[in-house]
């Protein structure tokens, strides 16, 4: 039914250390859609944004107790800028 919602356990693993263990030399672009919780992918993908610079693409509500203001300052504290459309 709409509305209605489930627990979901998933396996995760830092995007620095998936793209190092299988040997990723560019990445260019990353599109982000995880529920609330962009502000923790940013911070563990933290050296690939620093290094690679690639182009970010997410959206954003307000779960898990993420602002989103929290999270566009995190990119911004990584020298992006950020457009809100």
């Amino acid at each position: 039914m709409p509305g209605d919602t489930a627990i979901v356990d998933v396996q995760t693993e830092k995007l620095d250390y998936l793209l190092e263990d299988n040997n990723f030399s560019s990445v260019r672009f990353i599109k982000i859609d995880v529920e609330g919780h962009e502000h923790a992918v940013m911070r563990d993908a933290r050296q690939l944004l620093l290094t690679q610079r690639p182009l970010v693409i997410f959206e954003h509500g307000f779960q898990k107790g993420c602002w989103e203001p929290d999270t566009i300052r995190q990119m911004e504290e990584l020298d992006y800028d950020c457009d809100m459309d």
